[in-house]
């Protein structure tokens, strides 16, 4: 069950990291952070009356899951190697017993 488990999480490491460098990946970060940085752009950029404030909060909004997509990948690796550290920390202390 455990060794299931880790191949699981081997063959998960493996699709993130393999996305993160395709070719398709890298041009989809640079129209993203170009997108970003525009509307971050007209975030701070001063309002010109009280009945815009609900576009400019869409537009943090639109900002705000730019970089949620951006830091996914790597946020998800993280989440990976820490159930393998811990699935090995695991693995080693039954050993022991």
């Amino acid at each position: 069950m455990a060794e299931d488990r880790e191949l699981s999480l081997r063959e998960q490491k493996d699709l993130w990291q393999s996305f993160t460098a395709h070719e398709g990946w890298k041009m989809l970060v640079e129209v993203i952070r170009s997108q970003v940085d525009n509307r971050k752009g007209l975030i701070f950029a001063p309002l010109e009356g009280h009945d815009k404030v609900f576009a400019q909060e869409y537009l943090k909004g639109e900002a705000a899951f730019g970089e949620l997509i951006l830091t996914l990948p790597t946020t998800m690796l993280e989440q990976v190697q820490v159930e393998l550290d811990q699935l090995k920390q695991s693995n080693s202390t039954e050993g022991e017993k």
